[in-house]
């Protein structure tokens, strides 16, 4: 073969290229651009301070109930205090405690837990918030209230059949903040001898603690908390008067309410216990 078809030969295959190439390009104007592994959104396109939860079919609750979810996004953290005074539109939390047939001495003792006032509380949860400014906190964002079936999906890392968001462990100290010796000497501090411990170890914090302070106590898709420091505010319906909450707070002595699967009702008030997270 002589150079001059050599030459002819390269000629049309660099040609063809050109014009699969162009073909292809044409293509991606028209259907939009090409997938590629930079441009797909990570994490369910969730914002970085979301974890995304994919969706799936799971066993919920203490009925053992089969329930589906679609794929959702959900805050990593409880809201802080210093996230929601963020919200120009909302209400500022409150600095004391309210709940139907409350006592005088039950509003002066849980009132100067109320975090939303104090400097030195800004990366701990919001508390202190009724259902209704803790949705129109999540709307305020473009975010929502999750369902009790979603946070409970979540709780479990995904579904799992596992008691606690970080598997089956019993409560520590290292995995949650719940009513431990410290909590257990400052109610004795405060008046209340009789108040009850989960464990025997030192948490760190004798309430709230600042979100996210247990890593070892996260789910499998790093969300925090989903067990003790605050009672998280629900979209979902307990009964005629009160939403669900869950995960339970900085308070509580009693193991079996960390649990994933634990459901609770609360009035439309307010409390030193209970805070919220978003979904979208």
């Amino acid at each position: 073969m002589d150079s001059s078809a050599v030459i002819i030969i390269v000629v049309v295959d660099v040609t063809l290229r050109a014009v699969k190439a162009t073909l292809f390009l044409s293509l991606v104007a028209a259907c939009g651009a090409a997938p590629s592994a930079t441009q797909k959104p990570a994490r369910g396109g969730c914002p970085t301070d979301m974890a995304w939860l994919p969706g799936g079919t799971f066993t919920m609750g203490e009925k053992k109930e089969r329930v589906t979810v679609a794929g959702f996004c959900l805050d990593m953290t409880e809201v802080t205090v210093a996230t929601f005074a963020s919200c120009a539109s909302c209400t500022p939390a409150a600095t004391t405690v309210d709940w139907p047939g409350i006592s005088d001495d039950e509003r002066n003792f849980f009132s100067p837990f109320c975090n939303g006032k104090r400097p030195d509380r800004r990366d701990h949860p919001i508390n202190c918030v009724d259902w209704n400014q803790a949705e129109s906190f999540c709307a305020a964002a473009g975010k929502r209230l999750p369902t009790e079936e979603e946070w409970e999906y979540a709780a479990r890392s995904g579904g799992r059949a596992q008691t606690y968001p970080w598997g089956d462990d019993p409560p520590s100290a290292l995995l949650l903040n719940a009513c431990g010796s410290e909590c257990v000497a400052m109610m004795a501090r405060l008046g209340r001898s009789d108040w009850k411990g989960m464990y025997s170890g030192n948490d760190g914090w004798e309430a709230t603690a600042p979100v996210g302070s247990f890593p070892r106590g996260a789910t499998a898709q790093g969300v925090r908390d989903m067990a003790g420091n605050v009672w998280e505010w629900t979209s979902s319906t307990y009964d005629s008067d009160r939403r669900v909450i869950r995960g339970a707070s900085w308070d509580i002595g009693d193991p079996s309410n960390v649990r994933s699967a634990f459901r609770f009702g609360a009035p439309f008030h307010r409390s030193a216990h209970l805070g919220l997270r978003c979904a979208h």
